[in-house]
């Protein structure tokens, strides 16, 4: 409720119980589309400022790609250590949980 009220600009809360499915999709296809043009703003911006005369060419990216990737995959590397951290977590997590109902028991 509150997405449609404040994120997708609905006039009021008899507007959005009003709202179809098709114009809230729609509605929320123009608010990611505004805040990926935010971002492509934000990324231009930040790639000029980092380009500034009284930054060490050498040091710097040679690209706006490499310096911010728009890249949405996620690698295989990068995802099995993901995986690894969240095995590891639920272990750590299942862990603590025996040794606080061992406790409490007692």
């Amino acid at each position: 409720m509150s997405v449609a009220l404040f994120n997708l600009k609905c006039p009021s809360y008899e507007y959005v119980k009003r709202m179809s499915w098709a114009e809230f999709l729609i509605r929320l296809h123009g608010f990611r589309r505004e805040k990926h043009e935010d971002i492509m703003m934000l990324r231009e911006l930040s790639w000029v400022v980092y380009t500034a005369p009284h930054n060490d060419p050498r040091k710097m990216k040679k690209s706006i790609d490499a310096f911010w990737s728009l890249d949405r995959e996620v690698s295989d590397n990068r995802k099995e250590k993901m995986q690894l951290a969240l095995i590891e977590a639920q272990k750590n997590y299942l862990e603590e949980k025996k040794l606080k109902d061992g406790n409490s028991r007692s």
